[in-house]
């Protein structure tokens, strides 16, 4: 059943923590039966329709519609017609936090938090360009490399998939796009927001929460309850990604670098890397020379 894709139960020790599908026929369906999605989906109907009830609203999706499904939604499938095929991409939140999705991709925070199930109806062009990309990142994720090369690939792939969504949704619904989200939502938002801005000069939980006109404590329990990570998890992966888009450029000393992200020395930014990537700042130079 589709209900065994949406919430794919990915191992603890998955590389990927990312499922890609394309189903061509579901044997049967409970329209009794409802669940609450535990991973976020991405759906593109390629033939048939679907009908299903997300969090009491009931939407009917036919070929060519793009669905996103949040993390959380009580989900029913109403009906469905024996022409139904349909390509599923699935995120765990693990494979979200791991690529850093959230800081990178504020549409994809949006669509993690939205408490609607925001869909649209491509034209036949768009709905090529998002299969093509479909089977871009299914292909890239059965592929078994670790090299770093191969990584970077994989990221750019989703990278492009997701800016390609945002300009999509953009396109077709213009000014009229709305993500609601929940107060708790909105928080984490700009508490995400405000650490890819001010991650480089400010390390501590205390800074963001006095600009956010809350407590520090209040601020980590609303995060951990969204996120499922504490605001101190996020903030530093949010300065690793920045450490290492530095260290790529071998112009920049470890020194500077060390200065730049505010660390007091050198080698408390050293212990720092390697607690949180289990290289130094220089072996993990030697990774990507």
């Amino acid at each position: 059943m589709i209900e065994d894709f949406i919430n794919n139960k990915f191992d603890s020790d998955s590389k990927l923590g990312l499922f890609v599908c394309f189903i061509k026929h579901i044997k049967g369906y409970d329209a009794n039966k409802s669940f609450k999605t535990i991973n976020f989906t991405i759906l593109l109907i390629r033939s048939g329709s679907i009908k299903l009830q997300l969090n009491n609203r009931i939407q009917e999706f036919a070929a060519h519609d793009l669905i996103l499904i949040p993390k959380d939604t009580d989900c029913r499938i109403l009906n469905m017609d024996e022409q139904l095929q349909v390509c599923v991409m699935v995120f765990s939140w693990e494979y979200v936090v791991k690529e850093n999705l959230v800081a990178q991709q504020k549409f994809f925070f949006h669509f993690l938090n939205s408490i609607n199930s925001p869909s649209i109806s491509l034209d036949a062009t768009d709905f090529k360009l998002m299969l093509w990309l479909f089977k871009v990142i299914h292909l890239k994720s059965k592929k078994e490399e670790d090299s770093i090369n191969s990584k970077e690939l994989g990221q750019n792939s989703i990278t492009l998939f997701l800016h390609e969504i945002r300009m999509i949704y953009n396109k077709y619904q213009k000014n009229d796009m709305i993500f609601s989200q929940t107060r708790k939502g909105l928080l984490v938002s700009q508490f995400l927001s405000h650490i890819t801005t001010h991650c480089k000069e400010q390390h501590s939980v205390e800074f963001f929460a006095n600009a956010l006109c809350v407590t520090p404590a209040h601020l980590n329990k609303i995060v951990k309850k969204v996120t499922h990570r504490n605001a101190k998890d996020l903030i530093s992966e949010a300065l690793i990604t920045k450490a290492k888009a530095l260290l790529d450029n071998p112009e920049i000393t470890i020194v500077d670098i060390a200065d730049e992200l505010e660390f007091s020395t050198p080698s408390s930014f050293s212990t720092f890397f390697k607690r949180r990537t289990a290289l130094s700042p220089s072996e993990y130079r030697l990774t990507i020379a």
